[in-house]
């Protein structure tokens, strides 16, 4: 833990390449979502939902439940077996 702290002092780029782009681009669409909070007060996108800048919330917050979904399945599956 103590090295993770020393790099992360040191504002160590733990991701690079295609992993950084996608949480750079999953950050961007998470401001979205905070955004339409502000605005709708929840954040129960529905699926057509898209936004301003053209992004398809709706579809990224289903998408995001699909995720959870898959894991949560996948983590208990584990522990069955």
């Amino acid at each position: 833990m103590e090295r993770i702290k020393l790099l992360d002092g040191l504002n160590f780029p733990w991701l690079r390449g295609r992993r950084q782009r996608w949480l750079e681009h999953w950050n961007r669409i998470y401001d979205e979502l905070m955004e339409y909070k502000n605005v709708n007060g929840h954040v129960d996108v529905p699926p057509g939902h898209i936004t301003e800048k053209g992004t398809r919330l709706g579809m990224w917050c289903r998408t995001q439940r699909r995720s959870y979904n898959h894991l949560k399945q996948k983590k208990n599956n584990s522990i069955k077996n």
